[in-house]
């Protein structure tokens, strides 16, 4: 049935930014940051009988990055960490079906982007990312579901006139599906083509050119 009632959160948040410039092309970063994310409405709902705990998810970043930016080439990488209390998952399975407070989980990675002028008006970018994802509420760290082991992506855009033209492919790391099931790794490849008339601009767009029906959950 719908959820009906309200709820009051308080917290507080802290953000400490930190950046240095190391030359005219360079920078360095290191921000940390609390926060917390408050439950959705439907956690408020009772299912099978069972109401989720509705604490909010609370949250501890640490990042560190370079970028760099020079004529035609530019590239950013950072590492992060991130520690979460109250991690709201959703349980569909008996008896609960319903959120449930998982309690203390991790998120931390790798991921580096940067991009290349060519010239022309064509420019290359590519971008990665190695992030794992883990419940550690509980016993051994386990992957959260439908959480990517890593991504990684490239492609090209060609902007010349009123002409504007992308094309890409995303690969999609192993990851765990709602109901525990393996999923594989998967790519997709997309594109587009636009025309800007002035007062108004026509797009065409193309999604999972290669037709992969990559399986995602069951």
């Amino acid at each position: 049935k719908p959820a009906v009632g309200a709820t009051t959160t308080d917290r507080k948040s802290y953000d400490l930014p930190s950046t240095d410039r190391l030359s005219k092309y360079r920078s360095v970063d290191a921000p940390a940051a609390t926060s917390f994310l408050i439950p959705p409405v439907k956690t408020m709902a009772t299912k099978k009988g069972v109401t989720a705990s509705t604490q909010p998810q609370e949250t501890a970043t640490y990042q560190a990055g370079v970028v760099y930016s020079s004529g035609k080439f530019s590239f950013d990488a950072d590492v992060y960490r991130i520690n979460a209390t109250n991690v709201l998952v959703n349980q569909n399975v008996a008896p609960c079906w319903c959120y449930v407070n998982a309690g203390t989980g991790t998120y931390s990675g790798v991921e580096a982007q940067g991009a290349y002028t060519v010239g022309y008006g064509l420019t290359l970018f590519a971008h990665g990312s190695v992030n794992p994802a883990k419940n550690t509420g509980g016993g051994t760290p386990q992957a959260f579901q439908n959480s990517p082991k890593g991504t990684a992506a490239g492609g090209a855009l060609f902007q010349k006139g009123p002409w504007t033209v992308t094309a890409s492919a995303k690969l999609v790391g192993a990851q765990v599906s709602s109901n525990s099931t393996p999923v594989s790794a998967y790519t997709t490849i997309d594109a587009s083509a636009a025309y800007d008339f002035g007062r108004f601009k026509l797009k065409l767009s193309g999604f999972n050119l290669a037709d992969h029906r990559a399986l995602l959950d069951t």
